[in-house]
């Protein structure tokens, strides 16, 4: 959660950063100046530098989704064992010969 922040306050001084050479023009050499630094930053990187690697890992109790009674008593029951004949009730198609046509 700290990093999603952090990515947030630096994506609110970039777009602050963009906004001041374009409008404001307050300190514009230095702003320009971190703006190429960023700017070949990420060139030089292939953007990797700036990429998130995935890191970020949920809190304790979040590793399984909730659960509701029903789901967890069926959990509790042993798993069927599936075979590969045909179902009982299954219908056979009816087998004809030519000569009934």
């Amino acid at each position: 959660m700290v990093k999603r922040i952090f990515a947030w306050i630096m994506l609110a001084g970039f777009v602050m950063l963009i906004l001041n050479l374009i409008v404001f023009r307050y300190y514009w050499q230095l702003s320009m100046a971190v703006y190429l630094i960023i700017f070949f930053a990420f060139i030089f990187t292939s953007g990797k530098l700036f990429q998130s690697k995935g890191t970020d890992e949920p809190a304790e109790g979040d590793n399984e989704p909730a659960r509701d009674a029903d789901q967890s008593a069926q959990d509790e029951e042993e798993p069927t064992q599936v075979t590969n004949e045909p179902a009982q009730d299954a219908k056979e198609p009816d087998k004809k010969s030519n000569s009934d046509i």
